[in-house]
């Protein structure tokens, strides 16, 4: 990880040459997600064979249609590459909690998202308000989820059924991680069997809707 930060910053810095604005913008985006796995790394050495430690952080309030826009545009590159469009119906809503658990989340449910959505397909994010609940929402057109799977999917190194054309192995980790990180906030992570693609369901309990 550390070679890969260093090459970045030696490209960044042009010692290959001048580098041109998307180039640029490319390299960025790997050197924060280089600092983002990092981070995933030291979740992982918490893990043991019951569960993963959570850090007791304290709660701020956070607008978490923000938090999301984040992880989006984080995204760009890997959205582009596979022509995947985003749809999004974001309320202005806060929610108490550690921005970084929350952001890591979403993350993980996009890569997810991502990873399993064929070539040119529409990958949906919705936030919204639901008897004093903040409902976070994404939705593929992949393959989805079966029923049989809907529980063994948050297990620790569960990997299912290979994605189309996968570039990477997953780890079996990504939503081990997002379900541990919203029970730490007091909410729920479920995988909804629609039969029409991936459906994952965030609850986190109380909302404050910003009008500003």
């Amino acid at each position: 990880l550390a070679a890969i930060q260093e090459s970045s910053a030696l490209l960044s810095e042009g010692l290959v040459g001048e580098l041109s604005g998307d180039q640029q913008e490319i390299i960025r985006i790997q050197s924060s997600n280089c600092q983002r796995l990092a981070t995933i790394i030291e979740n992982l050495l918490r893990h043991n064979t019951d569960s993963f430690s959570v850090l007791n952080a304290m709660p701020q309030e956070l607008r978490f249609d923000k938090i999301i826009e984040g992880v989006v545009a984080a995204h760009e590159v890997a959205l582009t590459s596979r022509q995947l469009q985003i749809t999004s119906s974001l309320d202005r809503l806060t929610v108490m909690g550690e921005s970084e658990q929350l952001r890591v989340i979403v993350d993980n449910l996009m890569s997810n998202a991502i990873r399993f959505s064929p070539s040119g397909g529409i990958v949906t994010v919705r936030l919204l308000e639901d008897r004093q609940q903040v409902i976070f929402e994404i939705l593929d057109q992949g393959p989805g989820i079966k029923p049989e799977e809907a529980e063994k999917v948050f297990e620790a190194f569960y990997k299912g059924q290979p994605a189309a054309n996968d570039f990477y192995k997953g780890s079996g980790l990504g939503l081990a991680i997002a379900e541990e990180y919203a029970k730490a906030h007091g909410g729920t992570l479920e995988a909804v069997t629609s039969g029409q693609g991936g459906y994952f369901r965030l609850a986190l309990p109380g909302t404050t809707r910003d009008h500003r």
